[in-house]
């Protein structure tokens, strides 16, 4: 049952589903049978064996102990925060700055110029909504909406600089 589990392609891909395909797979996989092996389920009466591997695989994916056993790689240490800094120096914040700064010509704007300078200064769309009493999910739908549009200024700033610079 362990080498079906192994070796078979349907529970392969049971486990390419769950971590969309990404470069653990392998090891989720292997991690997967392991937790079956340790944890001593008689395969023999499970009756989905496909559901249930497919559970393992989710909890496996999703639990600390495989994150912290695969994941540290890719978080970056750091002796000094200066180094982060130095790195983002180059940022250009200008689209942002003229966004606040700009003197809003209609509500819309209005709002959206202040909205945002109430979640910077908040932190958070949580704390924002109750401060200001607007439901959470329109606060954080509506700097999502400006957050992006800022994002659109800015590539389209920044492409046209790529062409005439």
């Amino acid at each position: 049952m362990i080498d079906e589990l192994v070796n078979n392609r349907i529970y392969k891909q049971i486990t390419r589903n769950v971590c969309h395909n990404h470069e653990l797979q392998d090891d989720l996989h292997f991690e997967a049978v392991l937790v079956i092996i340790e944890k001593k389920f008689d395969l023999s009466e499970i009756r989905n064996l496909k559901h249930f591997f497919s559970a393992v695989v989710w909890r496996t994916w999703h639990s600390n102990k495989f994150r912290k056993k695969y994941f540290v790689e890719h978080v970056k240490f750091v002796d000094n925060l200066n180094e982060i800094i130095e790195e983002n120096e180059n940022i250009d914040y200008s689209v942002l700055i003229n966004f606040l700064d700009s003197s809003p010509q209609n509500e819309n704007e209005f709002y959206e110029v202040n909205l945002l300078k109430l979640y910077i200064q908040h932190g958070d769309a949580k704390k924002l909504s109750d401060k200001t009493k607007i439901p959470y999910r329109t606060v954080a739908n509506d700097i999502k909406q400006i957050k992006d549009k800022l994002k659109r200024q800015h590539n389209e700033k920044n492409s046209d600089q790529g062409e005439h610079g």
